[in-house]
C-alpha cells in the first residue's frame, strides 16, 4: 500500500502543467503588476476576469477597456493583438436584493489566421459583512483561418471554429 501511495504521489509531483489555447490573462495594469493577484482585490469592472464575487464591491457604473498590439515588427508583418471590454452596473431590484451584473469580452488573435474569443457575464451580490457571492457563464471560441503555411496541415487547411 505505501508503494502505491509513494507511485501516486511521485507521478503527481512529476505531472507539469499543460495548457492548450486560452492564455491566463492579466486584466488592466494593477492585476499585471500584482502578477495576476486580481482574484482577491479587483473591485472594478475588470473583476468580471477573475473573481465576480469582487463585483459586489463596484460602485456605480463601470467600464474597462484595454488594447495590446503584441510582438510589434515581426518579420512576416503579422499583427498579434489582444483586447478586453468589460462593463458592470447595479442590479437593483434583481430578485429584490442588491446585485451587480457584469458582462466582458477577451480577444487574443493573429490577423486573419487565429483567435481566441471568451465572453463572460457575471452576477454578484453581498451576503453579509465583507462577504460576497458571483457566478460567471462563459462562453469561449476559437477559430483559426487558413494560409500558404497552414494549408499544407490537412488538420489546418481549411479553417476551423469551435465553441463551448
Amino acid at each position: 500500500m505505501t508503494r502505491l501511495l509513494s507511485a501516486v504521489i511521485l507521478l503527481a509531483l512529476l505531472n507539469g502543467t499543460a495548457t492548450a489555447s486560452f492564455e491566463i490573462y492579466e486584466a488592466g495594469p494593477r492585476a499585471g503588476a500584482m502578477g495576476g493577484a486580481g482574484a482577491v482585490n479587483n473591485a472594478n469592472a475588470s473583476g468580471v476576469f477573475y473573481n465576480p464575487a469582487n463585483l459586489a464591491d463596484t460602485k456605480g457604473t463601470q467600464i474597462f477597456t484595454t488594447f495590446e498590439n503584441l510582438y510589434q515588427g515581426l518579420s512576416d508583418g503579422s499583427s498579434i493583438s489582444r483586447q478586453a471590454l468589460a462593463a458592470a452596473f447595479p442590479m437593483t431590484y434583481l430578485f429584490g436584493h442588491r446585485g451587480r451584473m457584469s458582462i466582458g469580452m477577451h480577444q487574443l488573435g493573429l490577423a486573419g489566421l487565429y483567435s481566441e474569443k471568451i465572453t463572460l457575464l457575471s452576477y454578484a451580490r453581498p451576503i453579509g459583512q465583507n462577504k460576497a457571492i458571483g457566478l460567471t457563464i462563459r462562453q469561449m471560441a476559437l477559430t483559426y483561418g487558413s494560409d500558404e503555411y497552414t494549408a499544407k496541415n490537412t488538420d489546418l487547411g481549411a479553417g476551423k471554429s469551435a465553441m463551448g
